[in-house]
């Protein structure tokens, strides 16, 4: 993870963002104070709050963690997808 003052960010801010995006990283910012913020990626973000949505709720979160425990038992089954499902 990179850290970057604010300063040093706005100098070369779309640079900054290019990288965050294209590397799927956080860079935290610090100002003079030294207060800190993350700059992420939207798709990151939006993924860290569909996570944090489906598991608030005890009986999805439940699921999860079950299905992730089979799935590192081996516990799978492949199935083909139908071109109705992709459609």
């Amino acid at each position: 993870m990179t850290t970057l003052t604010v300063r040093e960010a706005q100098t070369n801010l779309e640079q900054v963002v290019h990288d965050v995006v294209a590397e799927a990283s956080q860079t935290i910012l610090t100002t003079d104070n030294g207060e800190q913020a993350i700059l992420m990626s939207y798709a990151e973000y939006r993924s860290i709050q569909e996570t944090e949505f489906l598991l608030s709720n005890p009986k999805t979160a439940k699921q999860l963690y079950k299905a992730l425990e089979e799935l590192e038992q081996g516990k799978v089954v492949t199935v083909p997808l139908d071109k109705h499902y992709l459609d």
